[in-house]
């Protein structure tokens, strides 16, 4: 690798990565706000039902429940379902477009020899390698985040190249990452559920991703400061 020691990194890309990291907090607050939809169009329908139901017989109260379980399993289960897991692609594509970018602009100001596209593979995979390989980036303090954000690459592969099935095999990787967090719900051979809090949890991650790519931008900087 070759880099220039006199200007590590631009107030340009420096300013970027920090956008990035509250460009999400955008995606959190569209997020929040679609899901107290579906929460108040079920609260306003269980209302109308309670009040329907105080004005008939006991004995029609089943056929009334019955005449709207669809819109009731509309409200509760199905869009927050279509809704979580459209957020966890649209938030893994975000993640995926701005990290390549980050390289490819880290590439260019340190003149480096080795740029992303050199390196083999894909996605995050090639990006990460490119981060450890160039500017050396340790990323050591976020470990954890680190490894929820590589399974949510195998998670994603599942939801958009196998219909959101897992796997039959319960050791599979992505198998064992769905049962550690309680944010998801699945079983081998069956599809994956996102709960209400899967989404502010990814983008807790991948704020402390982009953070401390700016800081460990920082610390580069320190060090080849002439």
């Amino acid at each position: 690798m070759e880099s220039s020691d006199e200007s590590p990194f631009s107030f340009g890309l420096l300013s970027d990565v920090h956008s990035v990291t509250n460009d999400l907090n955008g995606y959190l607050e569209f997020s929040a706000a679609v899901e107290k939809l579906f929460e108040d169009r079920d609260a306003d329908l269980q209302r109308y039902i309670t009040e329907i139901a105080e004005q008939i017989p006991d004995h029609e109260h089943d056929e009334l429940i019955d005449s709207h379980a669809w819109d009731l399993n509309q409200n509760q289960t199905l869009f927050p379902s279509m809704h979580r897991e459209s957020m966890f692609i649209t938030l893994y594509n975000f993640l995926e477009h701005n990290l390549n970018a980050i390289c490819i602009e880290i590439g260019k100001e340190l003149k480096s020899a080795v740029q992303l596209k050199h390196l083999r593979g894909s996605g995050l995979e090639r990006a990460f390698l490119f981060l450890k390989l160039v500017p050396a980036f340790q990323f050591k303090d976020i470990d954890e985040e680190i490894s929820f954000i590589k399974n949510t690459n195998r998670l994603r592969n599942i939801v958009v190249h196998n219909g959101g099935i897992l796997p039959e095999d319960e050791d599979e990787i992505v198998n064992r990452f769905v049962k550690s967090q309680p944010s998801l719900l699945g079983v081998p051979g069956r599809p994956i559920h996102f709960r209400d809090s899967f989404t502010p949890l990814f983008v807790e991650k991948l704020q402390a991703l982009f953070k401390e790519i700016g800081n460990e931008m920082q610390q580069f900087m320190a060090k080849h400061r002439t």
